[in-house]
C-alpha cells in the first residue's frame, strides 16, 4: 500500500521575496517622503525652540519669586535684549538695602542665560500694558533703559520695577510684558509673552506673524 507524505507544516508553495527593484523603488518613495516632510519638520522644530525659551524664562520668574518669599531677601533680576545680546540672569541681593550689583558674595539664582542667543531667540522689547483687559489696545511703552530692566522681588511676594539711575521704584506698573520672538521660516515668527504683574503672578501668551514675501519683523531673531 502506497501512503502519500504530509506536506511540511507551514510551507507554501509560489512564494518569493522582493526583488532589488521593488526594495530600490520602496526607499526612493521613501526618501521623496522624508524630503517633502523637512521644511514642516524644521519649522516644528524652531517652533519648539521658542516655547522652550519662554517655559525657560516664566519658570525662573516663578523661581525669583519662590526664593525671595521662603528665603525673606531681595533677589534682582536683570534682563537684556533689543539692541543688546538677549539674556537674563537673577541673584539675592545681601545689601540693605539693595544696590542691585551682584557682589562676589551673593548667591546666583539664575546664571546668565546664554541659550537664547544660542537658540537664535530675540528679547524684542519688555512694555508695561496700562490697559491688560483691552485686547484691542495696541499702545505700548517701552520700559527698557539701555535695553535693560531690572525687576526687584521682595519678600512679600510683590515684584516691582527698578529705575537703574537712581534706583527708585516704579509704582505705576499695571502688566509688564517680556516679548520674546524667534525666526520659524522666512515668512512666520512666532512671538511669546512672558507677563508679570505686582502681586507676581506670571503667564505666557503665544502669537504667529505670518508675512508675505519675507516680511517678518527684522528683530525675530534672524
Amino acid at each position: 500500500m502506497f501512503v502519500r507524505p504530509l506536506p511540511l507544516a507551514g510551507r507554501r508553495r509560489g512564494t518569493r521575496g522582493f526583488t532589488a527593484v521593488e526594495m530600490l523603488v520602496v526607499l526612493a518613495l521613501l526618501g521623496l517622503m522624508m524630503l517633502m516632510s523637512l521644511p514642516a519638520l524644521m519649522d516644528f522644530f524652531r517652533s519648539i525652540r521658542v516655547r522652550a525659551a519662554q517655559e525657560r524664562l516664566t519658570s525662573h520668574i516663578r523661581l525669583c519669586r519662590q526664593i525671595a518669599v521662603t528665603r525673606r531677601a531681595h533677589v534682582v533680576l536683570e534682563v537684556e535684549g533689543k539692541g543688546s545680546p538677549s539674556t537674563y540672569r537673577a541673584w539675592e541681593d545681601l545689601e540693605s538695602p539693595p544696590d542691585y550689583t551682584r557682589d562676589a558674595d551673593e548667591p546666583w539664582v539664575v546664571r546668565e542665560d546664554v541659550q537664547l542667543e544660542q537658540d537664535r531667540i530675540h528679547i524684542s522689547d519688555v512694555y508695561n500694558d496700562a490697559t491688560p483687559g483691552n485686547q484691542h489696545d495696541d499702545t505700548i511703552s517701552s520700559v527698557l533703559e539701555s535695553d535693560k530692566v531690572v525687576f526687584r522681588f521682595d519678600p512679600n511676594g510683590q515684584v516691582l520695577r527698578i529705575n537703574q539711575s537712581d534706583q527708585t521704584e516704579y509704582t505705576g506698573d499695571t502688566v509688564l510684558r517680556i516679548r520674546l520672538r524667534g525666526l520659524v521660516n522666512s515668512g512666520r515668527c512666532d512671538e511669546w509673552e512672558v507677563s508679570l504683574n505686582r502681586p507676581g503672578k506670571v503667564s505666557a501668551n503665544w502669537w504667529k506673524i505670518e508675512e508675505p514675501d519675507n516680511a517678518v519683523p527684522a528683530d525675530c531673531g534672524m
